[in-house]
This record gives structure tokens, sequence and C-alpha cells, in this order.
């Protein structure tokens, strides 16, 4: 989902910025910070090296166990809060303003993390810290570079508000409304009780958001999806012939699916570049949006082409 936070906060920023008015040479850097910003509640995974490294990176398995063990131990926790995301934002989107704007903001900032440390205790106030450092340098680059102001308070309230919301759909919900003492959603939003299915239906989730995101990426400089994708993006339904061989995704165990479809859409996209550059064409920027739209369309077809199995077959 880490791509999908990133996508939402970026289409979300541009379309923000179009409907308020801001030039359209500077929709690509709003959408730039929104995706920045978007990133931040996932920055507290960063602990996961601790564990890494107790386990003296002793063998790929090992490690990759010890590093999630300890980045999930405190993952999810207060910064993956709308309330505590709320404040952030508005920090941030303060810190980027001139004169006493900026002072309260830094202020704020500040106060956030000596109320983590006195009240939650000093490793929940280290993920703040990976929170909070990167957002005030988000601002304050942004306002050097003549972002300040609603871009900076469009992409910060987007990124980070959004982020949370996601990520009730895979694992275990984050508390959404902490600090306070109320419970906005208290497990797992499922969106089927079936695992698999559930399963599924995210993936074909995250697929919309990519496109999504393409549209408006595309659309910036007025061109079009369908100019940019190419009929071997059906080679993915090959991945549906060899579905039967493969585990059904469950939650907790869908990363080989994940990866599968990767490896086939990568596969092909790299043949297609090898032919390109055969044919003597220059792999500029109108091809490679050609190859990475084409590779999108790749695992879009593997998804409904195994969701077609699954149900035919599998199931």
């Amino acid at each position: 989902m880490i791509i999908g936070h990133a996508m939402v906060g970026f289409t979300f920023s541009v379309l923000l910025a179009d409907r308020l008015g801001i030039q359209r040479k500077r929709y690509i850097s709003v959408g730039i910070m929104g995706l920045s910003f978007a990133l931040l509640p996932d920055f507290d995974l960063a602990l996961g090296l601790t564990g890494a490294i107790e386990s003296g990176f002793s063998g790929l398995s090992q490690t990759r166990e010890e590093f999630w063990e300890e980045g999930l131990r405190y993952h999810r926790g207060i910064t993956h809060s709308l309330v505590f995301g709320f404040i952030s934002a508005t920090s941030f989107s303060l810190v980027s303003y001139k004169n006493k704007f900026k002072i309260i903001g830094s202020i704020l900032a500040l106060l956030i993390v000596i109320v983590s440390f006195l009240t939650i205790g000093l490793l929940n106030t280290i993920t703040i810290s990976f929170y909070m450092v990167p957002g005030l340098l988000i601002a304050f680059v942004a306002k050097e570079y003549g972002l300040d102001g609603i871009p900076v308070i469009i992409s910060s309230f987007t990124g980070l508000l959004t982020h949370p919301l996601g990520d009730v759909f895979i694992g275990p919900s984050p508390d959404l409304l902490a600090p306070l003492p109320f419970e906005l959603v208290s497990d797992q939003l499922r969106l089927f009780q079936d695992p698999t299915t559930h399963i599924l239906s995210v993936f074909v989730l995250e697929l919309v958001t990519v496109w999504v995101f393409i549209h408006v990426y595309l659309r910036i400089n007025e061109d079009f999806i369908l100019g940019y994708i190419r009929p071997y993006a059906f080679f993915g339904t090959f991945y549906g012939l060899i579905s039967p061989f493969i585990k059904p995704p469950e939650l907790g165990s869908a990363d080989h699916i994940v990866i599968t479809i990767l490896m086939l859409c990568v596969t092909i996209t790299l043949v297609r570049a090898f032919t390109f550059k055969y044919q003597g064409i220059w792999l500029g920027r109108e091809v490679i949006k050609i190859l990475l739209v084409s590779g999108v369309g790749i695992a879009t077809v593997s998804v409904f082409s195994y969701i077609a199995s699954y149900i035919l077959i599998l199931n």
C-alpha cells in the first residue's frame, strides 16, 4: 500500500490545486509534496533497522523477519491518527508562511515532540520525530522555492489525512482518532468476509488508484492514457494460466502474488525496451511513458486474469 499512499497524496493534491486555482506549472510540485507528506506516517518503520541490527544480519529471511517485527511494534501508532495528522499538517502549513506564522508553526512542532516525550515515552517520540523532522524539511524547502502557503496546506493535509484511511483495509486498523478516547474503526475494514476475495479486492482498489494517478499526471501535460498503452499489455493473461499453481492470497500472505506479477511486468517491459533499442528507437521520455503505462496494463490484466481463474477454477 505504500505506493498507493504516495499516488493518492499526489493525485488529490493536484486535483485540489486545480480546484483552488493554483497555476498549472505548479501542479507537479504540489503533487510531489502531497506524495512526500503521504509517505511520512510510514517513516516509523525505520525502527525496524534496530531489529535487523540485533539479528546480526544472519540470513536474509531472519533479518527480514526481525526488521518487520521491530518496525511493526511502533508502526500504525499515533502517526496514523487523523487527529495527529491534522495538528501536524497545521504546523507544517504555518511553518511555510513568513514571520509570526512561521514561529507559531515551529513552536507547535516543538510542543508535539515535548508532549509526546512526556506522555508516551522515548521510543514513540522517536517515531514521531521520523514524521515531524522530514515534514518540517518539506515545508522549509517549499518556502524556499516559492511554494509557501496554499500549496503546502493542500499537500500536507491531503497527504497526512489520506494515508491512515488507506490502511484500514490491510492489517489491523490504526487508531484513527488517537489520542482521543473514541474509536472510528475498531478492526480491519473488510470488503468481503472471504480473506482471498478481500485481498483481491484490495489489489483492484490499488490498481484503480494507480490508473487515476496516471490519468491525472498525463492530463497535466494534456496527454491521455490510451495514447500510451500498447496491445502487449494483454500478455498479462498468461498469469491466469499459471494461477492454479499459485497459492491463493490470504491476509498476511499475499506477497507472493505481488512479487510474481511484478516479475512478469518487469520481464515483458524489459523485453519490449530491448526491441525498441533493436529497432533504433531512442528510449526518450515518450517511449518510457509507453513502457510504464503498458507495464501497469500488464499488471491490471494479470490481476483480473487471476480473479477470473480463481472464480472459475480455484473457487
